[in-house]
């Protein structure tokens, strides 16, 4: 729920609507409704806790409910998505559903996504032997490039029978083509941590802080005095260096906590 309410947080209009500096019309104040990474975060969590109770309840495998879940989001976000019933839902819900809303971040894909990889991780942990020589993950490698190009053989199929472009693209290219592409990451990373024998400590820093990195980013980005310089059309060295800054500006936000030994929500173990 905190991080919902912060994402919705930071999308009011800012200060200057209180001094009369800036008029805000009411499309714009419809936009505030508009779901970003915090809250499709927020929701997919509250979803994932909701979906380990009923697993817990049920006594079925985590990891079995999870791919259950990112199934049905499917089913529910293309029925949503094309037909009337989300007309009939209060803005703010339909923006979970309607990028049209105004939504960067609806939960189909971005919500799939997150229980399609929790559905993963928790295969990896309740079979890690599968992933602690080359052979399995070999395996798990093949899977994601199949998937990729099912995803190709599918685009193609749908195009020859003539159905909707917009579902192809939506449906097939983002399930399957995005889920190969995120498991041969995922392996990419596995088959780094078998090569190295430890994983330098930034990189571990990184990962426990990427939520606090994103909010940041967020602020500096849109809330900040800052916000000039990033709507701005840049040059391949004026990019370079802006990206370099900003890259180097997260890693010394990352030491800094990691000093101060504070703690956030995604450091928290159990």
């Amino acid at each position: 729920m905190f991080l919902i309410l912060l994402g919705y947080l930071i999308q009011v209009p800012d200060y200057r609507i209180f001094t009369g500096g800036v008029v805000y019309t009411d499309f714009q104040w419809q936009q505030l409704w508009g779901v970003d990474i915090l809250q499709v975060i927020g929701m997919s969590v509250i979803m994932t806790i909701g979906l380990l109770y009923i697993a817990e309840k049920l006594k079925i495998r985590n990891y079995i409910v999870f791919g259950i879940g990112a199934m049905l989001l499917i089913l529910i976000s293309v029925l949503m998505q094309y037909s009337n019933i989300s007309a009939m839902l209060p803005d703010a819900l339909d923006a979970y559903f309607i990028s049209e809303s105004g939504s960067k971040y609806p939960l189909f894909p971005f919500g799939f996504y997150f229980l399609a990889g929790s559905c993963i991780g928790c295969f990896m942990s309740t079979y890690p032997e599968a992933f602690i020589e080359m052979k399995g993950s070999s395996l798990i490698m093949l899977i994601g490039v199949g998937l990729i190009l099912l995803s190709f053989v599918g685009q193609w199929a749908f195009y020859m029978v003539g159905l909707n472009e917009q579902i192809t693209n939506q449906v097939v290219v983002s399930v399957f083509r995005s889920a190969g592409l995120i498991i041969l990451a995922l392996i990419s990373v596995v088959y780094v941590s078998i090569i190295l024998p430890q994983i330098p400590k930034i990189f571990i820093l990184i990962g426990r802080n990427t939520l606090l990195v994103f909010v940041v980013h967020i602020i500096i980005i849109e809330r900040t005095f800052l916000s000039v310089y990033f709507q701005r059309i840049y040059n391949v060295w004026e990019s370079a260096v802006m990206s370099f800054g900003m890259l180097s500006f997260m890693i010394l936000l990352v030491i800094i906590v990691n000093r101060l030994n504070i703690k956030n929500f995604s450091m928290m173990r159990n």
